[in-house]
């Protein structure tokens, strides 16, 4: 059977609970509220491609992208050599006072978006894309029908040209993305509860296992850290229910004979009750059937 091919996201602890990294040439959805770190996370995958000699692609509605490399620049992150598709408004339509569009109104519909994303790709070759803010195109659709075929025709054309594609959504209560997870290969949620309590999550993964429930994060001047939750050994060890003395022949007597080998036990009492000297003997005991002991 031949594996899948892995692509590192760059976070330090994500690809320990990815099993590896991304499956290649696969789609991902990113999901978290504003400040959660989806762009952060979105700039580590696209750094890492560059390392590894890949093409990575930017499309950003949101943040242009001076400010974004200003941004990362101060958090030392090259983005030199991402190539960017920046489909913001520019200043020069404030300063007109124009109507919000990104180009004219003809071709500001959805479709000529699209369109023009897919011929910029064409262009720059991209092994590795990231798309800050793609629900924003849920405003510029007609309809929710419109929105999905165009996100589909996107992820299309990034599986005929083998494209790992990682998305971005900012969903909530009031505005589910419901389609967009059905859509896409894996889902990753970001959330936070507060700036020292961040969490990841992988609620969907197809084609891998991976390490499921939250895990914590932490956003630096570095950018991100994971830190996976320790996975449970499911490892089974068969052992007698043999019955050990405690080395006092009176608390063995009030045991039944002793403690059950393999169980956990508690000493508890006040100080100076003799909760030490009475797990001495313990190890005591121990020590002459010849078992090793640790205190």
């Amino acid at each position: 059977m031949v594996k899948n091919k892995r692509l590192l996201t760059g976070v330090e602890g994500l690809d320990v609970i990815l099993n590896g990294g991304l499956i290649a040439k696969k789609t991902y959805l990113l999901r978290g509220g504003p400040g959660t770190g989806k762009t952060t996370l979105g700039i580590h995958y696209l750094v890492e491609g560059i390392k590894n000699d890949e093409n990575s692609t930017l499309i950003t509605l949101t943040e242009n992208k001076n400010k974004l490399i200003s941004d990362f620049n101060n958090r030392n992150f090259n983005l030199e050599k991402i190539n960017f598709i920046d489909l913001t408004p520019s200043s020069k339509l404030i300063e007109d006072n124009q109507q919000y569009s990104v180009f004219s109104v003809e071709e500001v519909e959805k479709k000529s978006i699209i369109e023009k994303i897919i011929d910029e790709l064409k262009v720059s070759k991209a092994d590795r894309v990231y798309f800050d803010g793609l629900t924003q195109l849920r405003f510029l659709a007609k309809n929710e029908f419109e929105f999905r075929n165009e996100i589909l025709s996107l992820i299309q054309f990034a599986v005929d040209r083998k494209i790992t594609l990682l998305i971005s959504s900012e969903a909530n209560k009031n505005r589910p993305d419901d389609d967009l997870q059905f859509m896409t290969d894996g889902v990753i949620d970001l959330s936070f509860i507060n700036k020292n309590r961040r969490y990841i999550n992988i609620s969907k993964f197809r084609g891998s296992d991976f390490i499921t429930g939250k895990h914590s994060l932490k956003l630096t001047e570095e950018g991100m850290k994971v830190y996976p939750r320790l996975k449970i050994n499911k490892n089974e060890f068969d052992y007698n229910n043999e019955i050990i003395s405690s080395g006092i022949l009176e608390v063995d007597n009030l045991l039944h004979g002793g403690i059950e080998k393999g169980t956990t036990t508690v000493i508890s009492g006040a100080s100076g009750v003799g909760k030490t000297t009475l797990g001495l003997q313990f190890l005591q005991a121990a020590s002459k059937r010849g078992e090793r002991s640790v205190i």
